[in-house]
């Protein structure tokens, strides 16, 4: 079982992101921008992963693998954008990608794949 700091220090990249992920949907609707379903998916499945990571699921690896492909997406069409919102967006999705492999690792290390 993976300890609490880890978890902790994964759920708050995951947390961040979504929250950034949202907002920068929000924005994307507003200013008619093109990063609005890859910025919900994102938040979505980080939603997912943090939960499934909370009750240790074994699930959670393999979530947390789509996690990481869904963040890297994101961060590469955000940053294709010049707005603030858009540029911290794909900055929060890089970091919940590397903290999604890290969990991806952590489950499969424990067996749970």
């Amino acid at each position: 079982m993976m300890d609490a700091k880890f978890r902790m220090k994964h759920s708050n990249s995951l947390a961040q992101c979504m929250l950034t992920c949202e907002e920068c949907a929000n924005r994307a609707i507003e200013e008619n921008m093109d990063c609005y379903g890859h910025c919900k998916a994102c938040a979505e499945l980080c939603n997912v992963t943090m939960r499934l990571m909370s009750v240790n699921s074994m699930h959670a690896g393999e979530t947390a693998a789509i996690c990481a492909k869904a963040c890297d997406h994101c961060a590469e069409m955000c940053a294709s954008h010049k707005t603030d919102h858009c540029q911290t967006c794909a900055q929060s999705c890089r970091e919940a990608s590397a903290a999604c492999r890290d969990i991806q690792a952590a489950y499969e290390k424990m067996g749970k794949k």
